[in-house]
């Protein structure tokens, strides 16, 4: 069975592209959430997600880290439409590595996401480290429909 396991969550200030990634002012302050998911008993996947603080508040809203955010976000009116990904292969690093239960240097599948809701909001900008040795990437890409001849 998966599961997920909070490494920490707190507000902080906004790097300059996670405030992009937002669409949010440079500066700004997010609910930064640190995650590890475990499928069977191995660490499989990183994360570390950020949010708007006016969507979700770090103290209130703790309890529902360890779920789904996406079902998180919807209970706060903010269903997500459609996510913009790029995946690309990385070395992990040290402190990674020490994460994820892994050796320094091993190859991993790293993903960086942004959530948009239905209203078009950037709503979650998502860092990821997949382990491709515990858990399969999978990608399902829509076709362009019907293409005029």
């Amino acid at each position: 069975p998966a599961t997920k396991r909070v490494l920490d969550a707190r507000r902080e200030r906004a790097g300059d592209d996670v405030a992009e990634a937002l669409d949010l002012d440079p500066g700004a302050e997010v609910v930064v959430v640190r995650r590890v998911r475990i499928a069977g008993r191995r660490p499989a996947i990183y994360s570390i997600d950020s949010l708007p603080v006016d969507i979700v508040d770090v103290e209130r809203d703790s309890p529902a880290f360890g779920g789904s955010l996406y079902r998180f976000l919807a209970s706060r009116g903010h269903v997500v439409d459609h996510a913009r990904t790029v995946i690309t292969p990385v070395i992990a690093t040290p402190e990674v590595a020490r994460i994820l239960e892994i050796a320094p240097g091993e190859s991993l599948q790293h993903l960086r996401q942004v959530d948009v809701d239905e209203a078009g909001r950037p709503v979650m900008l998502s860092l990821e480290w997949h382990v491709p040795s515990v858990i399969e990437l999978r990608v399902y890409r829509r076709g362009p429909g019907r293409v005029a001849e």
